[in-house]
């Protein structure tokens, strides 16, 4: 996988698409909408936006920064590590084996 995605709708777009397709109120507030900007090469790492559920869910729309954490990392995030998940590791890597379950 090359670890690049392409957002390259304009926030109104992505508003329309997203209450049209995903049940986000055309009302409710884009979360963190400034930080989004439309782009035809996103690297992890990259703020995208996303349609997520709260706990009502109910749907919203929030730009959220693109990769893996882990939730043991120590140092500042570094989202670029760790983007894909190979099918030959998954179960002896401790940040995924723990969620085959």
């Amino acid at each position: 996988m090359c670890g690049r995605s392409r957002q390259a709708y304009a926030a109104a777009d992505i508003q329309h698409h997203a209450s049209k397709t995903a049940g986000v109120p055309p009302t409710r507030m884009w979360k963190n909408q400034d930080k989004f900007a439309p782009t035809h090469n996103a690297a992890p790492g990259a703020d995208m936006a996303v349609v997520a559920l709260d706990g009502h869910a109910s749907a919203s729309l929030h730009t959220m920064r693109w990769g893996l954490v882990p939730s043991f990392s120590k140092s500042a995030p570094d989202y670029w590590k760790m983007f894909n998940a190979r099918s030959e590791t998954l179960d002896t890597s401790p940040v995924f084996r723990r969620l085959l379950r």
